[in-house]
Protein backbone atom coordinates (compact mmCIF):
# COMPACT_ATOMS: atom_id res chain seq x y z
CA UNK A 1 0.00 0.00 0.00
CA UNK A 2 1.17 3.27 -0.85
CA UNK A 3 1.10 6.10 1.35
CA UNK A 4 1.07 9.97 1.16
CA UNK A 5 2.45 10.79 4.15
CA UNK A 6 4.33 9.69 6.96
CA UNK A 7 1.22 10.33 9.17
CA UNK A 8 -0.65 8.18 7.04
CA UNK A 9 1.78 5.08 7.81
CA UNK A 10 1.57 5.29 11.34
CA UNK A 11 -1.77 5.11 11.41
CA UNK A 12 -1.79 1.86 9.25
CA UNK A 13 0.40 0.60 11.55
CA UNK A 14 -2.32 1.24 14.54
CA UNK A 15 -5.06 -0.47 12.10
CA UNK A 16 -2.59 -3.48 11.80
CA UNK A 17 -2.52 -4.03 15.53
CA UNK A 18 -6.05 -3.71 15.70
CA UNK A 19 -6.10 -6.35 12.84
CA UNK A 20 -3.81 -8.68 14.63
CA UNK A 21 -5.99 -8.33 17.79
CA UNK A 22 -9.21 -9.28 15.90
CA UNK A 23 -10.69 -5.78 16.33
CA UNK A 24 -10.49 -4.47 12.73
CA UNK A 25 -11.53 -7.08 10.26
CA UNK A 26 -10.04 -5.06 7.41
CA UNK A 27 -8.94 -1.93 6.01
CA UNK A 28 -7.88 -0.27 2.01
CA UNK A 29 -7.54 3.06 0.72
CA UNK A 30 -10.68 4.98 0.49
CA UNK A 31 -12.41 5.23 -2.64
CA UNK A 32 -12.97 8.75 -4.76
CA UNK A 33 -16.50 10.75 -4.45
CA UNK A 34 -17.14 12.64 -7.20
CA UNK A 35 -18.35 16.07 -5.38
CA UNK A 36 -18.71 18.48 -8.57
CA UNK A 37 -18.87 17.43 -12.13
CA UNK A 38 -16.41 19.02 -14.73
CA UNK A 39 -18.28 22.26 -16.16
CA UNK A 40 -17.85 22.61 -19.84
CA UNK A 41 -19.75 25.10 -22.06
CA UNK A 42 -20.84 24.19 -25.83
CA UNK A 43 -19.80 27.35 -28.05
CA UNK A 44 -19.66 28.14 -31.58
CA UNK A 45 -16.40 28.98 -33.21
CA UNK A 46 -16.39 30.51 -36.62
CA UNK A 47 -14.19 29.12 -38.99
CA UNK A 48 -13.22 30.60 -42.84
CA UNK A 49 -16.48 28.84 -44.40
CA UNK A 50 -18.27 28.01 -42.02
CA UNK A 51 -19.25 27.77 -37.81
CA UNK A 52 -19.13 24.81 -35.88
CA UNK A 53 -19.72 24.02 -31.97
CA UNK A 54 -16.98 23.32 -29.65
CA UNK A 55 -16.75 22.67 -25.89
CA UNK A 56 -14.51 25.02 -23.23
CA UNK A 57 -13.54 22.98 -20.78
CA UNK A 58 -13.97 25.98 -18.05
CA UNK A 59 -14.06 24.14 -14.79
CA UNK A 60 -12.38 20.50 -13.00
CA UNK A 61 -14.28 18.05 -11.82
CA UNK A 62 -13.79 18.22 -8.13
CA UNK A 63 -13.09 14.59 -6.46
CA UNK A 64 -12.41 13.62 -2.55
CA UNK A 65 -10.77 10.43 -1.48
CA UNK A 66 -10.73 9.54 1.93
CA UNK A 67 -7.43 8.18 3.51
CA UNK A 68 -8.88 4.61 4.43
CA UNK A 69 -11.55 2.78 4.57
CA UNK A 70 -11.93 0.60 7.84
CA UNK A 71 -13.92 -2.48 8.71
CA UNK A 72 -13.99 -2.47 12.50
CA UNK A 73 -15.34 -5.05 14.79
CA UNK A 74 -18.31 -3.44 16.20
CA UNK A 75 -17.41 -4.10 19.74
CA UNK A 76 -14.25 -1.72 19.22
CA UNK A 77 -15.71 1.02 17.06
CA UNK A 78 -18.43 2.00 19.65
CA UNK A 79 -15.10 2.45 22.17
CA UNK A 80 -13.24 4.73 19.78
CA UNK A 81 -16.00 6.98 19.34
CA UNK A 82 -15.60 7.16 15.34
CA UNK A 83 -18.84 7.58 13.42
CA UNK A 84 -19.71 4.74 10.98
CA UNK A 85 -22.13 2.93 9.45
CA UNK A 86 -22.54 -0.98 10.15
CA UNK A 87 -18.91 -0.98 11.46
CA UNK A 88 -17.23 0.82 8.25
CA UNK A 89 -15.34 3.98 9.12
CA UNK A 90 -13.93 6.33 6.66
CA UNK A 91 -10.59 8.22 7.39
CA UNK A 92 -9.25 11.07 7.05
CA UNK A 93 -5.47 11.25 8.78
CA UNK A 94 -3.82 14.50 9.01
CA UNK A 95 -0.77 15.51 11.33
CA UNK A 96 -0.81 17.58 14.57
CA UNK A 97 0.98 20.28 12.88
CA UNK A 98 -1.08 21.89 9.77
CA UNK A 99 0.86 22.62 7.42
CA UNK A 100 -1.08 24.68 4.66
CA UNK A 101 -4.50 25.20 6.87
CA UNK A 102 -5.03 21.61 5.30
CA UNK A 103 -7.81 21.03 8.08
CA UNK A 104 -9.98 23.51 6.94
CA UNK A 105 -10.26 22.27 2.99
CA UNK A 106 -10.96 19.11 4.40
CA UNK A 107 -13.88 20.31 6.80
CA UNK A 108 -15.33 21.75 3.80
CA UNK A 109 -15.09 18.48 1.71
CA UNK A 110 -16.45 16.29 4.72
CA UNK A 111 -19.61 18.54 4.58
CA UNK A 112 -19.96 18.14 1.24
CA UNK A 113 -19.52 14.14 1.02
CA UNK A 114 -21.96 13.81 3.83
CA UNK A 115 -24.69 16.27 2.20
CA UNK A 116 -24.40 14.22 -1.07
CA UNK A 117 -23.33 10.72 -0.19
CA UNK A 118 -25.03 10.77 3.12
CA UNK A 119 -21.19 9.52 4.59
CA UNK A 120 -19.22 10.96 7.06
CA UNK A 121 -15.79 10.90 6.93
CA UNK A 122 -13.65 11.09 10.44
CA UNK A 123 -10.88 13.38 10.81
CA UNK A 124 -8.08 11.73 12.81
CA UNK A 125 -4.89 13.48 14.09
CA UNK A 126 -1.37 11.42 13.89
CA UNK A 127 -0.06 11.30 16.90
CA UNK A 128 -2.97 12.68 18.57
CA UNK A 129 -4.92 9.39 18.35
CA UNK A 130 -2.01 7.46 19.66
CA UNK A 131 -2.23 9.66 23.01
CA UNK A 132 -6.13 9.19 22.99
CA UNK A 133 -5.67 5.15 22.25
CA UNK A 134 -2.38 3.52 22.37
CA UNK A 135 0.55 3.56 20.46
CA UNK A 136 1.63 1.24 18.13
CA UNK A 137 4.72 -0.78 18.75
CA UNK A 138 6.48 -0.21 15.58
CA UNK A 139 5.99 3.75 16.14
CA UNK A 140 8.20 3.11 18.78
CA UNK A 141 10.66 2.89 17.42
CA UNK A 142 12.68 5.47 14.60
CA UNK A 143 11.85 4.85 10.93
CA UNK A 144 16.13 4.99 9.70
CA UNK A 145 17.77 3.58 12.72
CA UNK A 146 15.68 1.56 14.25
CA UNK A 147 15.94 3.15 18.05
CA UNK A 148 13.82 4.41 20.81
CA UNK A 149 11.83 7.13 19.12
CA UNK A 150 11.81 10.67 21.94
CA UNK A 151 7.53 10.90 22.51
CA UNK A 152 6.63 13.70 25.09
CA UNK A 153 3.55 11.26 26.52
CA UNK A 154 3.47 7.77 28.19
CA UNK A 155 2.77 5.16 25.21
CA UNK A 156 0.44 2.92 26.16
CA UNK A 157 -0.10 -0.70 24.62
CA UNK A 158 -3.20 -1.88 22.68
CA UNK A 159 -3.64 -4.66 25.80
CA UNK A 160 -3.09 -1.70 28.38
CA UNK A 161 -5.97 0.33 26.53
CA UNK A 162 -8.55 -2.22 25.89
CA UNK A 163 -7.75 -3.34 29.51
CA UNK A 164 -8.77 0.66 30.86
CA UNK A 165 -11.91 0.59 28.32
Amino acid sequence: MNFDSNEELYFSWWLDELKEFGLVVDYHRGLPFLLSPAVKFTVDKKLKTKTVKVQKHIIDDHIYTPDFVVEFNNVFINKAGLYHTDGIAHIEIKGNYDFNNMTRLFKINQKWVYAKYGVLVNLLKVPTIFVKTFTPARYLLTDKSGKPRKLNWTPKTLKQYLEEL
